[in-house]
């Protein structure tokens, strides 16, 4: 929701009895769309053009300087000089700042929102440079006024104030009342009383005024000695409600995708199972070649068989590999059928651990649909940017030489690779990851994230500690000892070879060495 007429003008009011002759220290840039000047008498005059708002304040977060042409600018013909002049023209959303010779037109008009920097009323840059719309041009000089008029233009929030006036009034004492309260100067903001992120929606559920409205009696409220300081902690509030929602957007996008993923290796797993349903076939064609060594007819590469399956006894051709006997071709059969049944085996219990997880992802996503809300850990984060990742991002984050797997129990498992992949688990570990390794075998660093901080399920360290001897040198054992730890239990000896760690305290597992078909890689 932008500030409208009637705040924006005790908004300038306030800067122009406050802040005349204070100079520009710097200019700051939070992003291409806005700037902030920094003021010499202490607080800062943050404009955000894209979101309609501008206030006089002290924000914790320190931004950058210099990302485009326009900031770069301000900083080069601003610092130094002193604020002479706050005008705001009546009924309209546009603020100039004085700086003579040059001036700051800013234009918090919706989607043709822009800013521009003068000098003697020439144009020397805008923010949106791209912007086709022709500026507002800057007031004659020697106007250093602030206008304002008795014929209020009633924005879109003094509208629905009205309209919730006449409902317990006639209209035309409801304009009268709220007419003279609008006189009553009270900056508030308005918010859920819950004051979760998920309730903060501007304009509804998170307002801005600058008198007491009464459509918001039901939500929360917190009065500010001046308009500046009620804007910036609405402006404060918005950017969480904001935050909120896009990490909200990237949880359901990332559901979504996983879904999608779990979706097609069912597709995938059920094929499977359909060519391993052969397998019965390879047993019975071995056993006929058999059952019909002692009167075998063969004719090329193919074997004349009496079907003894068959009621009546009929013959049955079967092709063979060129050169190769009745014999071999039973044992090739044989071990076909042994390998299709152990796949059976397999696919079938990655099939049902699968589609287990696709129902909780499922049942994840239709709850997130339902409601605003977010799970804990989610809720809990950092906010989620489409921007490039960070550093911390990059070392955190899976690489080529890491596998990655999640347990029964959807707790992401990582297998180094190699020296360099342990090397990197070391680096992307957190203090209360779970290490593995097998005892006294070179072999793989496994890792077990643990975000929640809370014991790692026995099934899952089980999991993972079978990894740990398959990716080892005990793999052909029947059973592996591998000792795990918490990651903050491990230090690494000083001009060590990659991988090569100490263990402080640890505990050990006795496992069997394989890849666990409960975990999806």
């Amino acid at each position: 929701m932008p500030l409208d007429d009637r705040q924006l003008e005790l908004i300038c009011q306030e800067i122009q009895s406050t802040l005349l002759t204070s100079k520009i220290k710097n200019v700051y840039e939070p992003d291409d769309k806005s700037f902030t000047l920094a003021l010499s008498s202490g607080p800062e005059l943050y404009v955000f053009p894209a979101r309609q708002i501008l206030f006089v304040g002290q924000l914790q977060k320190r931004y950058g300087q210099e990302k485009t042409h326009f900031c770069s600018l301000l900083r080069k013909h601003l610092e130094g000089r002193p604020l002479e002049a706050v005008i705001k023209p009546a009924a309209t959303r546009v603020v100039e700042l004085l700086f003579p010779p040059y001036s700051l037109l800013i234009e918090l008009t919706g989607r043709s929102y822009n800013a521009h920097l003068y000098s003697d009323k020439e144009l020397l840059a805008s923010l949106r440079t791209g912007f086709l719309q022709e500026p507002v041009l800057p007031s004659a000089s020697g106007k250093i006024t602030i206008e304002t008029t008795e014929n209020i233009t009633l924005s879109p929030l003094l509208r629905k104030e009205l309209a919730f006036r006449t409902e317990s009034q006639d209209p035309q004492e409801a304009l009268f009342t709220l007419l003279e309260d609008l006189k009553n100067i009270s900056p508030r903001v308005y918010y859920d009383k819950l004051r979760r992120p998920a309730a903060l929606e501007p304009g509804k559920t998170l307002l801005l005024a600058s008198f007491e409205l009464k459509l918001a009696a039901k939500l929360e409220s917190k009065s500010f000695a001046t308009m500046n300081e009620a804007a910036q902690f609405y402006y404060e509030l918005s950017v969480i409600a904001e935050e909120h929602t896009k990490r909200r957007q990237s949880y359901l996008s990332a559901l979504k995708t996983e879904i999608a993923r779990l979706e097609r290796l069912v597709d995938k797993l059920t094929t499977e199972l359909a060519e391993y349903e052969k397998s019965e076939e390879y047993k019975k064609q071995a056993e006929l070649i058999i059952a019909n060594l002692s009167n075998l007819k063969k004719s090329g590469n193919k074997l004349h068989l009496i079907d003894f399956y068959d009621p009546n006894l009929r013959e049955i051709e079967l092709e063979i590999e060129p050169q190769q006997t009745a014999q071999q071709a039973a044992e090739q059969l044989f071990k076909r059928y042994r390998r299709s049944t152990r796949g059976r085996k397999i696919t079938l219990e990655r099939l049902s651990a699968t589609q287990t997880l696709l129902l909780e992802k499922s049942r994840q996503y239709q709850l997130a649909m339902a409601t605003s809300e977010l799970p804990i850990e989610i809720s809990n984060s950092t906010s989620t940017s489409t921007s490039k990742p960070t550093n911390r991002q990059r070392k955190t984050s899976p690489t080529p030489h890491i596998r990655k797997y999640i347990s029964s129990e959807g707790f992401e498992i990582l297998v180094g690779k190699s020296d360099l992949g342990n090397e990197e688990l070391l680096k992307i570990a957190r203090p209360q990851d779970i290490w593995l390794h097998a005892a006294d075998y070179p072999g793989s660093h496994v890792l077990v994230r643990n975000p929640s901080k809370q014991p790692v399920p026995q099934k899952t360290l089980y999991e993972a500690a079978q990894l740990a001897a398959y990716f080892s040198k005990a793999k052909g054992e029947t059973t592996a000892a591998v000792r795990y730890c918490e990651r903050k239990m491990l230090s690494k000896p000083k001009k060590a070879k990659p991988g090569t760690v100490l263990l402080h305290h640890y505990r050990t597992l006795i496992v069997p060495p394989k890849e666990p078909t409960s975990c999806l890689p």
